[in-house]
């Protein structure tokens, strides 16, 4: 799904020139988000587990993660277009 998002941003071709931007767009969410997006992002742990382990229901995660992703588009969008 973050492919996905990168996909939709980048204009021209693959979105490579994008990845240096994630850790500072990662940096500005919060904490939750963050860490949920590397749960599953980074250690391939799916919806159900993070959502143990961060204590909320599947809902909650999904949300959460709906949300970071968008925030994360919207950063990353704001840098390639020179507006932040």
């Amino acid at each position: 799904e973050l492919c996905l998002e990168l996909e939709d941003i980048a204009e021209e071709g693959p979105y490579d020139h994008m990845i240096h931007l994630l850790p500072m767009c990662m940096q500005a969410l919060s904490d939750p988000a963050n860490l949920a997006l590397q749960l599953q992002y980074m250690n391939g742990l799916k919806v159900a587990f993070i959502a143990r382990q961060m204590r909320r229901n599947q809902g909650a995660v999904r949300l959460l993660m709906f949300r970071a992703r968008q925030k994360l588009r919207e950063c990353l969008d704001q840098r390639i277009s020179g507006d932040g």
